[in-house]
């Protein structure tokens, strides 16, 4: 399933209607990981969007390592970790 994914996603550009104001065509995610003062689980956080940032890690667990102390979480603020296709 996730091999033709690119292909997908160029055939659905072809058919934006928003041209050139797509700024940034994104990338489809296949796993989320939510960190906050309550720990680290599974899935998508129950709170709205907000912002977004790009690291490099490893795997999943190097990234988690990475955000688990992040001053973000101890101000009440979630993390999501999403791994792109």
């Amino acid at each position: 399933m996730w091999a033709n994914v690119g292909a997908l996603v160029m055939q659905l550009v072809a058919k934006d209607p928003t041209g050139a104001a797509l700024a940034d065509l994104g990338v489809p995610i296949r796993s989320t990981t939510t960190i906050s003062s309550e720990g680290i689980h599974d899935g998508t956080p129950a709170g709205p969007f907000i912002g977004w940032s790009v690291i490099e890690a490893e795997d999943t667990n190097a990234a988690v390592r990475l955000l688990e102390d992040h001053p973000f979480i101890s101000r009440g603020g979630i993390l999501q970790l999403s791994e792109p296709v």
